[in-house]
Formats: structure tokens, sequence, C-alpha cells
């Protein structure tokens, strides 16, 4: 793992946290504690999720503020090429916080692995493939352990910001583009809102970044859950 330069900022990213478990971890990696390693191919693909994890956040982070600036300027009158752009930031923001999140649950599931083997099974790296949250949670059920990480994804999986975005890309990636509903009234004249199946969702420049605050959250969690299952596995700071 490679950490960034000390002025590589990132919004709200749980930075000091990151690190610390990045070095931890590569520190336990080359030790002689890590004799119950699955593989080296294992290794490397938590390193990889680990490293995916922060470069996902920073591009939602990125499309968030493109989005926010893109709707201060245009609003809901974008026509044309300024439509296209605030479109196209508005999905990417969508598709790199969800996989920010969903790399960093596939990276806990495999660290885990490490120190039970019963989650990947006898083909470890074939059935990294399998992995989603869904699966995860069901896998860890069977098993038993670790406990507190079926716990999270249970927890992550009823979150009400979590279904939301997953339904928003889903609806984005194969479906339509969804239709904007202009729902203003006398306090609200340019109120405009994600007309949706069942439901509408105010649209505005806050809308990523109150998500993006979310994933910020996220992320620490994803940290914390990390770090109690070095803990768990007597892994030193």
């Amino acid at each position: 793992m490679t950490s960034t330069d000390e002025d590589d900022f990132v919004r709200y990213f749980p930075e000091l946290a990151y690190l610390i478990f990045e070095q931890q971890f590569s520190r336990f990696i080359n030790s002689p504690q890590n004799t119950n390693a699955t593989s080296f191919d294992v290794d490397k693909k938590i390193t990889l999720a680990w490293e995916s994890l922060r470069l996902r956040y920073r591009t939602a982070d990125a499309a968030s503020l493109k989005f926010k600036s893109l709707w201060i300027e245009h609003g809901n009158e974008a026509k044309d090429f300024n439509l296209y752009l605030q479109e196209r930031e508005f999905y990417s923001f969508l598709c790199n916080t969800l996989a920010c999140v969903e790399t960093g649950c596939y990276a806990l599931y495999v660290l885990a692995s490490k120190f039970d083997k019963k989650l990947l099974g006898n083909k470890p790296t074939s059935n990294l493939r399998q992995i989603s949250i869904v699966n995860c949670k069901k896998r860890l059920a069977i098993v038993g352990t670790p406990a507190h990480l079926e716990k999270y994804f249970a927890k992550l999986l009823m979150d009400e910001t979590f279904k939301e975005l997953s339904e928003l890309r889903e609806i984005s990636s194969h479906r339509v583009v969804m239709s904007r509903a202009a729902n203003g009234g006398a306090d609200a004249p340019n109120k405009t809102e994600l007309d949706l199946p069942d439901t509408r969702i105010p649209l505005d420049e806050e809308f990523t970044e109150v998500r993006q605050l979310w994933l910020s959250r996220v992320v620490f969690a994803i940290i914390g859950q990390a770090d109690l299952i070095l803990g768990a596995a007597g892994v030193p700071y």
C-alpha cells in the first residue's frame, strides 16, 4: 500500500484512521505472524480493495462538487450540454459512492477470511468473484464468525440512505434518466424532486453533499470493523 502526499486532501475522509490501519495491515502481511494467510493473491486483493476504497471515495467527492456547482449555476433549467453535465456528475456520484461502500465491505470480508478459511471455502480466489454484501452476510450467518461483521452488514443493508442510493443507481443504470418534477410552492418556488415510481426525493445543490457526509461516516465505520478483525486476531498496532 502507498499513502498519499500530505497535501493530498480529500473532504471529510477519515484520513488518520485510514492511514493507521493501512500501516498496521502492511506490517502484518510482511511479518512472521502472517503464517495462516490463505494465499498471496488474497493479500494482494485486500490491499488493492483498500486502495480502491479511497479512490472511489475521492471520485465520488469530485462528482459531488461538480454537481453542486452545476446545480447552483443552472438548477432544474439546465438544457442540452449543461443537462448532460449534470446527469454525468450525478450518475458518477451514485456509482462511485456505492462502489466505495461495496469495495470496503469486500475488503472486510476477505480480510476476515484470512483468519477463518471457511469464509471463502476451498477455492478462495475463484470464490472472491461471488462476494457481495448480501452474499457476505449470508455466509457469515452460516459460519458464525466474526459476528460483529454480520451485524454490521445487516445494519448497512437496512440503512435508508444505502437503499435510496442503490435504487437510484439501479434506475439510472438499467432503465431511464430519472424525471425531475418541479414541485415548488410559495415557500419553495424552485423546489425540484426526482420522480421515482413509489416516491419523490428532493433534488438540490445539497443532494450529493449530504450523501458525501454519509459516505464519510460509512468509511469510518468500515475502518472500525477492520480494526476489530485485526484486534481479534491479535495483530498489534
